[in-house]
């Protein structure tokens, strides 16, 4: 077991984690004008950041699950996916995990969030995850979003913002539409570190 000390807005969380990777390095908020931007399997990422909302009320809690969600970016980035991770979360316990798995799957729905979703499903023994939270490392692109309004998701918390397809605010947010159920979103949870992950990923492609 190691300790990463996690300054989040000028304040120190003490977060004791499993085998977080040298990569993995706590980088102040700040604006990042520099911008990776690439096509893997058709769908292109920008996770430029020109302006982050303020996130200085992201909690221990928050920041503890997204840790667990970054767990799995790390899993996908070592299989040579895309490096997005997700957990779902029911009275404080981690009910379900997903990563994505679409290149060694070859299946396009083979988003982090589904596979959370769909394991999340399995565990409990029904579609309907409302009394759950999802916690992603990449802002959710379309598919997903639907994906979490469908299955009764109430909170959605995500690391990174994707200006290219996401869809809780950047491109356009489905959450905000007249659909029957309408999730809380709050993005940009350690957005440093999962945007760095995204960009070490795809340096590597080159």
């Amino acid at each position: 077991m190691s300790t990463s000390e996690y300054f989040n807005s000028g304040r120190q969380v003490d977060i004791t984690v499993s085998s977080l990777p040298d990569r993995f390095e706590a980088v102040p908020n700040k604006v990042n004008k520099s911008s990776t931007s690439t096509r893997n399997s058709g769908r292109q990422v920008d996770i430029t950041e020109p302006s982050l909302p303020d996130r200085s009320d992201t909690s221990d809690r928050e920041i503890k699950y997204m840790l667990a969600a970054y767990e799995m970016a790390q899993h996908a980035f070592d299989d040579g996916e895309v490096p997005v991770g997700a957990v779902i979360v029911r009275n404080d316990e981690i009910i379900a995990k997903g990563r994505n798995r679409r290149e060694k799957e070859k299946n396009a729905l083979l988003h982090a969030e589904i596979d959370a979703i769909n394991n999340a499903c399995k565990a409990l023994g029904g579609w309907r995850l409302w009394n759950c939270e999802i916690y992603v490392t990449l802002e959710p692109c379309p598919m997903c979003a639907g994906a979490i309004i469908n299955a009764h998701i109430p909170k959605v918390f995500f690391g990174a913002y994707d200006f290219k397809n996401g869809s809780c605010g950047s491109v356009t947010n489905l959450f905000e539409m007249p659909y029957n159920f309408k999730p809380e979103c709050a993005g940009g949870i350690m957005a440093d570190e999962c945007s760095e992950l995204l960009k070490s990923f795809f340096k590597r492609l080159r």
